[in-house]
């Protein structure tokens, strides 16, 4: 497997890791004559890799499930076409779980308060 490896020996002097490039002793972060190419791509890696929002994207606030459903939907088309960056969105699923949990509890917290109103409403003994 030593033969398939990349020929660059690091500063401690152990050598790369990674598998060669086809047709080369290196693997594509080690291959001399292609200092620019990586440069280029990793320019154009760390500026697509910045979480980019939509630029038609208009503030909605979400009050039903329905309205939800539709965020989601919305947000899995953006992402499937292409026009909005997966992190974006893991980080938009993560605060949509927020804000369900938060409804749900503020839900339960009325539910409680109704009851306990009524059970002392009900109630014939003295507190």
């Amino acid at each position: 497997m030593l033969d398939r490896k990349c020929l660059f020996v690091k500063a401690d002097g152990t050598r790369c890791n990674a598998y060669r490039m086809k047709g080369s002793s290196y693997c594509y972060w080690h291959v001399p004559d292609r200092a620019e190419e990586r440069e280029s791509s990793s320019r154009r890696g760390g500026k697509r890799s910045q979480a980019e929002g939509l630029s038609d994207w208009t503030d909605r606030e979400l009050k039903t499930v329905q309205d939800v459903d539709k965020l989601i939907q919305d947000l899995l088309n953006a992402t499937i076409r292409g026009d909005i960056h997966p992190r974006l969105v893991n980080a938009a699923t993560g605060l949509i779980n927020l804000l369900l949990k938060a409804k749900e509890a503020g839900s339960l917290e009325e539910r409680i308060a109704a009851l306990e109103e009524a059970v002392m409403k009900g109630c014939k003994c003295k507190h």
